[in-house]
């Protein structure tokens, strides 16, 4: 799980239109993110048909120009439509946030929520800003994706 929708997962005719983006999530769409996230999945041997990526945040939030950072509010907007995707997956068994934000949306779904616990993961988020300046970082996000792969094999 993941913060919010970057600019290249919005679509042509949304806020940021002129990044060219697929629409959707994806560690296909050309980011530094995106890019960083293959690389580590494929690493860890974790397959596509083993995961499936969102946001905490599933819409995009900031202006024509720039992302910004998710407010408390935006989580407790995200909350109702975090729980809906979460009733979706019946067979899930473990999440996995990266970043400080995702892991702080999913916390606040699991205080409010009425099901099951569901094992959790945590990592810092793959940004090249991230990976750049905690060497560490590269490590920490592998190890979380080989755990989700040992657990979902």
């Amino acid at each position: 799980m993941f913060k919010a929708p970057g600019a290249r997962s919005t679509a042509a005719g949304g806020p940021r239109a002129a990044a060219k983006g697929s629409g959707i999530i994806s560690e296909d769409n050309d980011d530094p993110s995106a890019q960083n996230m293959w690389l580590i999945n494929r690493s860890a041997q974790l397959q596509r048909e083993m995961y499936l990526p969102w946001n905490v945040v599933a819409w995009y939030i900031g202006s024509t120009t720039q992302i910004r950072e998710a407010t408390l509010d935006d989580l407790t907007l995200a909350r109702p439509w975090l729980g809906r995707l979460i009733a979706l997956l019946p067979e899930l068994r473990v999440v996995a946030t990266f970043g400080a934000v995702p892991l702080r949306g999913w916390m606040d779904h699991l205080r409010n929520a009425d099901g099951h616990l569901i094992p959790t993961l945590a990592g810092p988020h793959p940004s090249a800003r991230v990976l750049n300046t905690r060497p560490e970082a590269r490590a920490q996000i592998e190890a979380v994706t080989r755990r989700v792969a040992a657990i979902v094999a």
